[in-house]
């Protein structure tokens, strides 16, 4: 039952959000852009802002993951009620189920789609944080689609913040609402050595970070929260 009254209470929240508020896209058109051109894109989405994601790239063919079990269900469905394709798998504390859910990734970005090329989004720091970590497994997937990686963030100027690890924003009526992407950045060629993969890594990693600070700077407001890079701290500046 909730699988089934959840989107649609999600989609009417967010019409009003759009209806009272404004939406600014910056270099969104780039990444499509380059699907058109043939080439698959790998888009790193902060796990904060999964909320918003859905409805702003709504029918766009999306190709994104969702765990496992009953929760995975829930949002299996409202994604799918947005126009997404789900892939169920995701990250995991037990390496076992981190492994399937990339190859499963990389199988369904060779098998292309309509223009033969697809965006996938992934959480690089989900589903256990922390906040801003980029594990690898994104990366793995385009090297294994020679796919190029976009960063992605959106940002409300009104918003609430839930008490979870990863702060997921959910946006108030009447709210600016950024949605800013960069890239590309170039995945390792397939047999790189381990530092070039960590090299990617660490600039997805970069990028997310300068994304989320200029964010909240756009307001003159403090992060929230503060990103941890990989293995990290939590960064006083980003």
């Amino acid at each position: 039952m909730v699988a089934r009254i959840l989107p649609i209470l999600y989609l009417a929240y967010m019409h009003l959000i759009a209806r009272t508020g404004r939406i600014v896209r910056i270099g969104v058109e780039e990444m499509f852009e380059a699907r058109r051109r043939g080439t698959s894109v790998v888009l790193a989405v902060l796990h904060q802002d999964l909320f918003l994601g859905p409805y702003l790239f709504r029918d766009q063919g999306i190709v994104t993951l969702a765990n496992v079990g009953d929760a995975g269900e829930i949002i299996t469905a409202l994604l799918e009620r947005c126009g997404c394709e789900v892939v169920r798998g995701g990250s995991s504390r037990r390496s076992s189920r981190r492994t399937p859910a990339v190859a499963d990734m990389i199988a369904r970005l060779s098998a292309g789609g309509r223009e033969g090329a697809v965006i996938a989004a992934v959480t690089p720091d989900g589903s256990w944080g922390p906040a801003g970590a980029v594990k690898p497994g994104l990366v793995s997937i385009a090297m294994g689609t020679a796919a190029e990686i976009y960063c992605l963030k959106i940002h409300a100027s009104r918003a609430l913040y839930a008490p979870t690890w990863d702060r997921t924003a959910i946006p108030l009526p009447f709210a600016t609402v950024h949605v800013e992407i960069d890239g590309p950045i170039r995945a390792p060629a397939a047999g790189a050595t381990r530092s070039e993969v960590e090299e990617t890594r660490v600039e997805v990693e970069r990028r997310l970070h300068a994304l989320h600070a200029r964010a909240f700077a756009r307001w003159s407001r403090e992060p929230i929260p503060r990103l941890t890079p990989l293995g990290g701290e939590a960064a006083a500046e980003v």
